[in-house]
């Protein structure tokens, strides 16, 4: 199959064509509903996030990755 995915970590990293020095930002996206510390709605929280993601792109981000650890 020739979109199978690579076998190992290290050949996945190194399939996604980012520059050597590559700046990774992060986007932490809030409590999701119905976890104890939700303060705001799905539409809210994708709002919020996609702001992040205009601004870390603005900011000159060759990457990001997508956070949500407030489950607690």
């Amino acid at each position: 199959m020739d979109d199978a995915l690579p076998d190992c970590p290290s050949e996945l990293i190194s399939s996604v064509n980012l520059p050597p020095k590559a700046l990774v930002g992060m986007v932490h996206v809030g409590a999701l509903p119905g976890t104890p510390r939700s303060s705001q709605t799905v539409d809210e929280l994708v709002r919020s996030a996609v702001q992040e993601v205009w601004a870390l792109g603005e900011g000159g981000c060759d990457a990001i990755l997508v956070s949500s650890e407030a489950r607690r």
